[in-house]
């Protein structure tokens, strides 16, 4: 406490002003959370009283009781939903076969729950079939690969599996389908075995694009690696010191920030320090105002299980700061505001996305996120990089389809619009991550455009 005190007198003095006795008084009957707040306004007193000129070189709390009265928020209905948390549908067992047979059947049900799809033909009637007339398949894709010059995909479902030759002409098709993922086939025999006379993976449908009536704000950020050498501090101070002052119009209307993974560093820490982190960064969060949302979801370097899906971090590691309107979700996480859908995923999947896809730039994340809605699928391939836990049911699908797909992981900022959703990839809060015109990602939700601050 002595400390904060100590920090914000120097502050106004360095500033070239008074203390009044008032403001003394106000500062030892404050708790540490409300001097971190008036730490914050009181730059902004300064900054105005300079700007104006003000004679009166003396800061009173008067000055910051006027000015906490003037910071309130414009009233706006928020109407916030958590759809579904990962962390509440965990259910591990010991091996892979319930997970991927779950995958086939959802995908499955996400095909006949189109109004045109036709029925599937199960692989093994397919192969047994003396019919020559060419049948419709489903399935998950074992295998790409090249054999005696043709280019061979192999696919499975619970009855088999079956080997088709792709032809030249659909050969450009090949790189977007991914290995594990589920895909439907038109396949008809040939000379040397079944060849596709089509294929496609499922996709997600054309829809309208979502707005609010009301102008809210929903601001992301990602990947902030807290404990991390190169860590900006200062520049997430400003941050939350914009949030807390709230001097124009967009701060007064954020209703929502969301915290997208990789929140504390847990490797960059010696062992005992995780936890003064994640309280560090509550101690940050706790000066928003109480109305703000908060969510946070883990990545792979948050102190949770490191495998997808990911539960939230554990509570061991927060319980200490209570925080207003805190979320802590798991990783993938679906919410809405207001009606649109957000959904939440830090991204890890997105290595072996890239290194599959040669025709998509790394840097251009947002890109390769829309492959994962056209796969339906957050981390199709199992045996990459990103470690998949054995869950009963895969929570990993993407059934429902969001209005704004949130990743991190890359460190690189981009846009995309796929089929109305937008797509957005946030870089970090790392100081040699550079090259994008901020790190927070501020979103209209009344013209669902997008700003960078930061």
């Amino acid at each position: 406490m002595k400390e904060y005190i100590e920090r914000i007198l120097r502050q106004v003095m360095e500033a070239g002003l008074q203390v009044h006795p008032s403001l003394l008084k106000l500062l030892e009957s404050s708790d540490v959370h409300q001097l971190i707040r008036y730490s914050h306004l009181i730059k902004a007193i300064i900054r105005e009283k300079k700007m104006a000129r003000d004679e009166q070189l003396v800061l009173t709390a008067d000055d910051i009781i006027k000015y906490t009265r003037l910071e309130k928020k414009e009233p706006v209905s928020v109407k916030f939903n958590i759809i579904y948390d990962v962390s509440r549908l965990l259910n591990p067992i010991e091996d892979y076969s319930d997970l991927f047979f779950d995958r086939y059947k959802k995908m499955l049900d996400l095909w006949y729950s189109r109004p045109i799809s036709k029925r599937l033909s199960d692989i093994k009637f397919t192969i047994r079939s003396r019919i020559l007339k060419p049948r419709r398949i489903g399935g998950l894709v074992t295998k790409k690969i090249v054999k005696e010059g043709r280019f061979i995909i192999g696919v499975e479902d619970p009855t088999g599996r079956i080997d088709v030759e792709i032809p030249y002409d659909l050969l450009s098709k090949t790189e977007n389908i991914l290995l594990d993922s589920f895909i439907i086939m038109d396949v008809e025999r040939g000379e040397r075995g079944f060849v596709a006379k089509d294929f496609w993976c499922l996709d997600i449908p054309d829809k309208e694009i979502k707005k609010t009536k009301d102008e809210l704000y929903v601001a992301v950020i990602s990947d902030l690696h807290w404990g991390k050498e190169g860590f900006v501090e200062d520049l997430f101070s400003d941050m939350i010191e914009w949030f807390v002052i709230m001097n124009d119009r967009t701060s007064k209307r954020v209703c929502c920030l969301i915290i997208n993974g990789d929140v504390v560093d847990i490797y960059a820490h010696e062992k005992g320090e995780v936890k003064a982190s994640y309280l560090k960064l509550l101690t940050y969060l706790k000066q928003l105002p109480d109305s703000i949302i908060k969510v946070i979801i883990p990545g792979e370097c948050d102190a949770t299980r490191p495998a997808l899906p990911q539960p939230s971090i554990f509570s061991s590691y927060i319980e200490q700061i209570s925080v207003p309107n805190l979320y802590l979700l798991g990783n993938p996480s679906m919410i809405s505001i207001n009606t649109i859908k957000f959904l939440l995923f830090h991204g890890q999947s997105l290595v072996d996305v890239s290194s599959q896809i040669s025709s998509i730039d790394k840097r251009n994340v947002a890109k390769l996120g829309r492959i994962l809605l056209k796969l339906r699928h957050l981390a199709p391939t199992y045996g990459g990089d990103t470690p998949i836990a054995p869950e009963k049911e895969d929570l990993l699908v993407i059934k429902e389809v969001p209005d704004v797909f949130i990743l991190g992981h890359m460190h690189v900022g981009s846009e995309d619009f796929y089929k109305n959703t937008i797509i957005l990839s946030l870089p970090s809060w790392l100081k040699d991550d550079e090259g994008w015109p901020g790190r927070l990602a501020l979103i209209n939700l009344s013209t669902m455009e997008i700003d960078w601050k930061f």
